[in-house]
């Protein structure tokens, strides 16, 4: 397995750019560019699998956030796996 170095630089300035409403729609695979899209409040929706095994080590998906982000459970589905699959909406401060 090859992982590549992730570069926060650019994130910021496409957060600012009108097309910050697309990468809402973005799969981020990445931690690091998950947490930078988190930070900046840029998801909408969190699809989280939980799968049945602890490994002790790892990458934390949301370690380094400062700020608390509120989530709404929109639908869970427990595969005959044990995988539980967790679908979030972010709720948002009214403006």
């Amino acid at each position: 397995m090859h992982l590549h170095a992730y570069d926060a630089s650019g994130v910021e300035t496409l957060a600012a750019e009108p097309c910050a409403a697309a990468l809402r729609a973005v799969r981020a695979a990445c931690p690091g560019l998950s947490r930078d899209l988190m930070r900046l409040g840029l998801i909408d929706v969190y699809r989280l699998r939980v799968n049945p095994v602890i490994l002790g080590h790892g990458i934390p998906l949301f370690q380094g956030l400062e700020d608390k982000i509120n989530l709404k459970l929109v639908n869970s589905k427990t595969f005959d796996s044990g995988v539980v699959a967790l679908h979030y909406e972010t709720q948002r401060a009214e403006k």
